[in-house]
């Protein structure tokens, strides 16, 4: 972390030398450039709210047209009610920067994290943000995931979604949720997360080798946990401290660059897959590259929960997170 003399001397600039103003703006307010949005600061019923380029500046401000505006530090301070200083402290700790491995994180090959164009169909993915509804938070609530949670892991629902800027219809009760992707390799793309839906449950381009949670490892264990997708990792944090997630269960959505960076950095790594024919058989293949595994366990599975969030939905959250508790202990992970 900055030294406290540090920041007094110059905490922005520090700050710039690794992010931004774009980095800092679209991780805390997913803006798209050229709309005008409510205030997030105010009650605004008539949208009076941007984000723009300066080119005489080279970097972002906003203005509230009832606030007047300012640059990205400003725009942490006034939106979180904190002193510059603090502001910056903020923004130093949610991108990493006093992370001990943040060098190194960021030194792994992106090419590692991204497929070949051809393998994929780009999509360009937009939208406005607004707040959850009922229903929309009662979805994640099954799972012991609250509203803070969901905003800490830059999952959001849409007032307006335009895919490749053609504006799409969205049904007034169909669940429907935008996980967006910073600074792990493949940023500020997005993905649709359909959780009811019999054929789209998911839409975007984010790349299959995509691994999310780097960048927030506390590195507080000797052990670090692989998920298989966003709510599993956020379920399994509030269990365990070190844990990523992979975009699918196929072995190759864990690139080689990642095995040499969890290898230096712990003593053991342990996948928690589907107990189906997908996940036993990428189990079997990580094995060999390292990679313990944690199984459901069988009796579990006549009642439809092929993972953990599943058991936490069936069972509830109490008895749910106490089983997972469990199989960890089993591996002696805590």
């Amino acid at each position: 972390m900055f030294s406290t003399k540090e920041y007094r001397k110059f905490p922005h600039e520090k700050i710039f030398e690794k992010l931004t103003s774009f980095d800092i703006f679209y991780f805390y307010f997913p803006f798209e450039e050229g709309m005008l949005y409510n205030s997030p600061f105010r009650r605004d019923s008539t949208p009076s709210f941007n984000i723009y380029y300066s080119q005489e500046n080279r970097q972002y401000f906003y203005k509230d047209f009832g606030l007047n505006g300012g640059d990205a530090i400003n725009f942490v301070c006034q939106l979180f009610g904190l002193s510059y200083y603090d502001a910056c402290k903020k923004i130093s700790h949610d991108f990493g920067l006093d992370s001990k491995d943040y060098k190194e994180l960021t030194g792994i090959k992106q090419e590692a994290l991204s497929i070949p164009k051809k393998e994929h169909k780009e999509f360009i993915i937009k939208f406005l943000p607004r707040a959850f509804n009922n229903d929309e938070l009662a979805y994640w609530n099954q799972y012991g995931i609250s509203e803070d949670d969901l905003r800490n892991e830059e999952i959001y629902c849409a007032s307006r979604l335009l895919i490749n800027n053609k504006e799409q219809y969205l049904k007034k009760n169909e669940l429907k949720f935008i996980y967006r992707f910073t600074n792990d390799g493949e940023p500020f793309k997005k993905k649709i997360y359909t959780p009811y839906s019999e054929n789209y449950k998911w839409f975007g381009s984010v790349s299959q080798k995509q691994i999310e949670g780097l960048k927030k490892l506390p590195m507080s264990s000797n052990v670090v946990l692989i998920q298989k997708s966003r709510k599993d990792r956020i379920c399994t944090n509030k269990v365990f401290s070190d844990v990523i997630s992979t975009q699918n269960e196929h072995e190759k959505a864990i690139p080689l660059e990642i095995d040499e960076f969890l290898n230096k950095n712990y003593d053991a790594k342990f996948c928690i897959f589907d107990i189906d024919e997908t996940g036993i058989n990428a189990n079997k293949k990580l094995n060999s590259r390292g990679y313990g595994w944690i199984n459901l366990p069988k009796k579990y599975l006549e009642l439809g929960a092929k993972d953990f969030s599943d058991i936490i939905k069936i069972l509830g959250i109490k008895k749910g997170y106490k089983i997972l508790e469990e199989e960890l202990k089993k591996k002696q992970i805590i």
